[in-house]
C-alpha cells in the first residue's frame, strides 16, 4: 500500500490510489509546528485506510525530511 500524504498550515491531504482524505486542522493543531503537522497528517492517513484491517505494508511518502528522518528513526533523539 503507497499512501502519500502533505500538510499545510490549513489542514492535510492524502491520497492512495484512487482514494483521497483530507481536512482542515483544529484551532488547537494549528498552533503545532509544521514538522508536527506533517507526521498527523501521515497518522490520520494511515488510520483512515486502514482501520478495518489486521496487516499491511506500508510506504508513506512524506515532502518533509524532518518527518521522514522522525519515522526512519522510529521517534526523535535519545538522551
Amino acid at each position: 500500500m503507497i499512501i502519500e500524504s502533505d500538510a499545510s498550515r490549513l489542514g492535510w491531504g492524502a491520497n492512495c490510489g484512487d482514494i483521497s482524505m483530507g481536512g482542515r486542522w483544529s484551532e488547537e493543531e494549528l498552533s503545532l509546528h509544521i514538522n508536527y503537522l506533517e507526521l498527523l497528517a501521515g497518522s490520520f492517513a494511515i488510520k483512515s485506510l486502514t482501520s478495518d484491517k489486521v496487516c499491511y505494508s506500508i510506504l508513506l511518502r512524506m515532502d518533509n525530511i524532518s518527518a521522514v528522518q522522525y519515522i526512519n528513526r522510529l521517534g526523535g533523539t535519545g538522551s
